[in-house]
């Protein structure tokens, strides 16, 4: 991402307005088509591969819209994007065995294991981009700056794209707190599931330092802030 930022502000810096609206596009079509085509899923790593597709729009329209403020934004974002990835994807592969990862096999894990459940849980919270998690600093900057540059229009479906797929991130936390055998969309699914709680040092070091990181990150953000502007500043000059 990075070196693309580079690219876009020096190598192409003389065609960027041409390309402008095609990358604005590809934002608004990368948020749409995983916004939608998430809520059908049955499967957390196909879930989160929707919800990839639509991390990956934000920070294209930051790239698109090419102003300090933006790029600033996109840094901050894939830098909290990473650390939430790192402790969503060392869940899953500590909770399921195998090619198994449906989502009604992480009902009620909240009980079965109390931290386990609040850390993920508060990082699906900070995924969607709910204030005052870290995740939502990195969402408010992009749409900011949008706003800012006259992106109405594109920060607008940005906004509803989000909302849309705050209803999956939602759906998942009602799974680790409650057990829904009833949801159309789980039904059938809650006979074969079998849930493991077990984790790993590695994996559980991970997710210790990412939740440790996401919760400072919360608080002070200012780190994030200079680091995020001496990295736009290097790739520029």
């Amino acid at each position: 991402m990075i070196t693309l930022m580079g690219l876009l502000s020096e190598t192409f810096l003389g065609v960027f307005h041409s390309l402008q609206p095609y990358l604005i596009t590809s934002a608004m079509l990368s948020l749409t088509v995983a916004s939608v085509g998430a809520l059908n899923q049955t499967r957390l790593k196909r879930l989160f591969a929707y919800s990839a597709i639509g991390h990956g729009g934000f920070l294209l329209l930051g790239l698109a819209i090419g102003s300090l403020e933006s790029l600033q934004a996109v840094v901050i974002y894939l830098i909290i994007y990473v650390i939430m990835s790192f402790l969503s994807f060392s869940f899953i592969f500590s909770i399921f065995r195998g090619s198994s990862n449906y989502i009604v096999e992480i009902v009620s894990i909240s009980r079965m294991n109390p931290v386990l459940g609040f850390t993920f849980s508060l990082t699906l919270l900070s995924i969607a981009g709910v204030p005052p998690l870290a995740g939502f600093l990195g969402k408010f900057l992009v749409l900011s700056s949008a706003i800012d540059s006259g992106f109405v229009v594109a920060a607008v479906i940005a906004v509803t794209c989000s909302v849309i797929s705050g209803f999956y991130y939602l759906r998942l936390l009602k799974q680790i707190m409650f057990k829904d055998e009833n949801s159309f969309l789980l039904k059938g699914l809650s006979d074969v599931a079998v849930s493991s709680t077990r984790l790993e040092v590695v994996r559980a070091s991970i997710m210790g330092l990412s939740f440790y990181l996401i919760l400072t990150l919360m608080l002070y953000p200012n780190f994030l802030l200079y680091l995020a502007f001496d990295t736009v500043l290097f790739s520029l000059l």
